[in-house]
């Protein structure tokens, strides 16, 4: 997979930010922002991740007692809102 810049990563993080703020209050999953986004889940993911390290986004619990998370969901933290 080649590289991608800087500039580039942060135009598709903000369309990811757009996607999830679409969606508030009601999570995401990779796969429905990869799938709004027209782009490879696995690489969603890290862009997803990019933003989670940012404090953009955080992840949202989605499991019943006794089951194991077979889906991260995606929803926007404040900052992520101010930010959008």
């Amino acid at each position: 997979m080649s590289k991608i810049s800087q500039k580039t990563m942060h135009r598709i993080a903000e369309d990811a930010l757009g996607t999830l703020h679409e969606s508030f209050p009601q999570p995401l999953t990779t796969r429905a922002v990869a799938l709004e986004l027209a782009r490879d889940k696995e690489f969603v993911l890290k862009v997803m991740q990019y933003l989670e390290q940012h404090g953009m986004v955080g992840k949202a619990a989605k499991k019943t007692k006794g089951e194991a998370v077979k889906w991260n969901y995606w929803k926007l933290s404040e900052k992520g809102m101010k930010a959008v």
